[in-house]
């Protein structure tokens, strides 16, 4: 047997419902009856005891143009609307070197490995990122994905404000913050071209896509005229994969 109650407001601390079923209560089908009154009580979590972000952090995916974006990946425990994830959300980027403070000298290309140490001092004098929400499949997602553009090797500072509204009506009970790095671009290299045989005469290029590489190192060699019906004959599969 199921049982299902009106609307109960979110309390702010743990409560607890009672259920009490009196004796005497009979079956729908036969003679049966509760000899004895039956009592059950049933937590009520409260406004603040649910809502939370499971994690966050950059990766790098190839969009619809084959080409690799950063994307700020985020994960809630409660689906949680785009509008209200993009009303309480902050990115930042860290600065490179962490500051003198107190007796600590300026630390140079500092790795930041906790939210902990950002002041907000160190903050005031973070890069606040632009970050481009993309659409969700679904009105409250669990997974929110944000567009960001950051140079490598960098650090990000994320922060999701205190109230942020999850399914149900919970409530996120305190900010959210994290630290994490930007990861390296994939090093990349290609040919354009799906492949042709050139012609004898005229412009011939081959062009080459390359990221994340300073020095390409080419080998070419030339098929002779005389040989092309090797080629032809003698080959098979395709000029990608021949």
């Amino acid at each position: 047997m199921y049982l299902r109650s009106g609307k109960i407001a979110l309390p702010k601390s743990d409560c607890f419902v009672q259920l009490t079923v009196e004796t005497g209560v009979q079956a729908a089908q036969g003679e049966a009856k509760i000899n004895h009154q039956l009592r059950s009580e049933v937590r009520v979590p409260n406004l603040y005891g649910l809502a939370k972000v499971e994690s966050a952090s950059v990766v790098i995916v190839r969009n619809a143009e084959d080409r690799p974006e950063q994307i700020l990946m985020l994960e809630t425990n409660l689906g949680v609307t785009p509008k209200a994830l993009q009303q309480n959300i902050e990115v930042f980027r860290l600065p490179r070197d962490k500051p003198a403070r107190g007796s600590q000298p300026m630390q140079k290309r500092y790795s930041w490995k906790s939210a902990s140490e950002v002041s907000p001092e160190i903050l005031a004098n973070s890069q606040r990122i632009h970050h481009k929400q993309l659409p969700a499949t679904m009105p409250h997602p669990k997974q929110h994905s944000f567009r960001v553009s950051v140079p490598e090797k960098s650090y990000f500072y994320i922060r999701i404000r205190k109230g942020m509204e999850a399914l149900g009506g919970f409530l996120l009970k305190d900010d959210f913050t994290n630290v994490a790095s930007i990861p390296d671009y994939p090093r990349d290299v290609r040919i354009i071209h799906d492949g042709a045989i050139a012609a004898l005469h005229g412009q011939r290029k081959l062009s080459i896509l390359s990221r994340g590489i300073q020095v390409l190192e080419f080998e070419l060699t030339r098929i002779l005229p005389d040989d092309i019906n090797h080629l032809v004959s003698q080959t098979r599969g395709n000029f990608q994969n021949p």
